[in-house]
C-alpha cells in the first residue's frame, strides 16, 4: 500500500489538492482510497474514510469551552487514539488538518504518520500557498514548520505550489492570456532581495541546505496532474511494485 499525506497551512488548497488527486490516480488506475483527517472540514466531500463522521471541532467547542484551534487539537488526538478502527488500503490520498500546531509538535500527529507508516510506503506533499512567495516572513516561516515536520517524521516529501495563477496575475503583461499562465514553467523562486537582515539570509541558507526549496507547481490539467503522479509514485517505488509484463512480439 502507498500513502501519500496531503499537509499545509490553514486555506493552502490541501482539500482541492487531495479531490484533484483522488480523482487522476482513478484515472490512473490507480485503486485510490480518499481519507478525510481534518475534523474541521466542512466542505460536504465523499471520502472513504472520515473522521467528521465521528467527531468534529463543532462538536467539541459545543461541549466543552475549548476554541476552534485547540478543539481541532483534541478531535485529532481522539482519532489518533482509535486508529485501528479504521481498515486503508490500496493508494490512500490523506487530507490532513491546517493547523501548524498539530505539525510541529502534536504527539497525535507522530502516532497518526507511525500507523501509515506500519501498513504503507509513505510521502508526504506538502501544498505551500504561492502568496508565501510575496512575504519573507510567510516564506521563511512557513519553510521552517516544514523542516520541522519532517524532522519529525523522517519520511520523504515534496513541495506543491498552488495558486499560482493568482501569483502570476499581478505580474503578467497585458498580452499575456490563461493559457499562458496554464502552460507556464517557470522556476518558482523567492525574491532574496527581500531578504533584509543576516537572520532571513541565515534562515535562508538553511532550508537551501536541506532541500527545502525545491517547488512544483500545481496545474489542474491532465498533464500537471500526471507530471504530481509520476513524481509521486517514484518516491514511493510505486513502479517498483507492478508485475513485469513480458514485450509482445510483432
Amino acid at each position: 500500500m502507498y500513502s501519500v499525506l496531503v499537509i499545509g497551512s490553514a486555506g493552502a488548497g490541501k482539500t482541492t489538492f487531495s479531490l484533484n488527486l483522488y480523482d487522476h490516480l482513478s484515472a490512473h488506475n490507480h485503486s485510490p482510497t480518499l481519507i478525510n483527517l481534518d475534523p474541521s472540514q466542512q466542505s460536504g466531500n465523499t471520502y472513504h474514510h472520515d473522521i467528521c463522521t465521528y467527531i468534529t471541532t463543532q462538536n467539541i467547542m459545543e461541549a466543552t469551552d475549548l476554541g476552534p484551534n485547540s478543539s481541532i487539537l483534541n478531535a485529532f488526538a481522539t482519532m489518533a487514539d482509535n486508529l485501528e478502527n479504521m481498515e486503508i488500503e490500496g493508494y490512500c490520498v490523506v487530507d490532513m488538518p491546517g493547523q501548524i500546531e498539530i505539525f510541529v509538535h502534536s504527539e497525535s500527529f507522530l502516532r497518526t504518520v507511525e500507523y501509515f507508516k506500519e501498513h504503507s510506503r509513505c510521502v508526504i506533499a506538502n501544498v505551500f500557498d504561492s502568496i508565501n512567495f510575496k512575504s519573507v516572513e510567510r516564506f521563511l516561516g512557513n519553510g521552517m514548520s516544514m523542516c520541522m515536520c519532517v524532522g519529525r517524521v523522517d519520511l520523504p516529501f515534496i513541495n506543491l505550489v498552488s495558486k499560482c495563477d493568482l501569483f502570476l496575475e499581478s505580474d503578467r503583461d497585458e498580452d499575456c492570456t490563461n493559457d499562458d499562465l496554464d502552460r507556464f514553467d517557470g522556476d518558482l523562486c523567492f525574491d532574496q532581495s527581500l531578504l533584509e537582515t543576516k537572520f532571513h539570509n541565515d534562515l535562508y541558507s538553511f532550508l537551501e541546505q536541506n532541500n527545502v526549496l525545491n517547488f512544483t507547481r500545481i496545474r489542474y490539467t491532465e498533464e500537471g496532474m500526471t507530471d504530481i503522479i509520476y513524481m509521486l509514485d517514484s518516491v514511493l517505488q510505486y513502479y517498483d511494485d507492478l508485475d513485469y509484463i513480458e514485450p509482445r512480439e510483432e
